[in-house]
């Protein structure tokens, strides 16, 4: 084999080694940045079943009934691991929505892992607004749950139609749990309970 051959043969053989990693990076960003956005549907999921959970407590202690059922804090691992990977390929609308959607998920596990510790300590229970408490963390389960379909298509979202969301995200929370609350007294406790435990 000449030279020029071998030359032709190592050339030709780093192109396509080259070649071969490009696409497979691009592949390993796109399975990523798919299992990031697979994880902020499931968390707008729980999220979703969060708040059904504390309405129906904010419910029962309007009645002036006990309950103990609470919420769980969800730790997500995949935007951890693999958002530093892929951010460089995302617009900087989508790092935004998802760097505020993480930081609100973060907020909603520690005000969870803040209320169990009262919650739980009986000397301190007596001394603070737990009803409050649940109040707050009732807004921002309700601001995850509003966030996360955004997220799926905030590159077709109109930026002048978001001015003010977080605002009408609060009046929206508290306006559906105003409603829940009338509903809790037009049903009484025994009809509340059915209906929530039958959904």
């Amino acid at each position: 084999m000449s030279v020029t051959s071998t030359l032709v043969s190592v050339f030709v053989g780093a192109a396509l080694s080259h070649g071969v990693a490009y696409f497979q990076n691009r592949r390993s960003v796109k399975v990523k940045k798919t299992a990031i956005f697979q994880e902020i549907d499931d968390l707008t999921g729980w999220a979703d079943r969060h708040l059904r959970t504390l309405k129906f407590n904010l419910q029962l202690i309007e009645l002036e009934q006990p309950f103990n059922s609470l919420p769980i804090d969800i730790k997500p691992f995949l935007f951890e691991q693999h958002f530093h990977e892929v951010c460089i390929h995302l617009t900087k609308r989508q790092r935004i929505a998802i760097v505020d959607f993480y930081s609100v998920w973060e907020h909603f596990n520690q005000s969870v892992s803040s209320y169990m510790s009262l919650y739980d300590n009986p000397d301190i229970r007596e001394k603070v607004d737990l009803y409050e408490k649940l109040r707050a963390l009732y807004h921002v389960a309700w601001e995850l749950k509003a966030k996360g379909p955004w997220i799926q298509h905030i590159e077709k979202t109109n930026v002048e139609a978001m001015k003010g969301a977080q605002l009408k995200i609060d009046q929206a929370a508290e306006a559906e749990l105003q409603q829940a609350l009338k509903e809790a007294h037009d049903l009484g406790p025994q009809k509340l309970r059915e209906k929530y435990y039958s959904g």
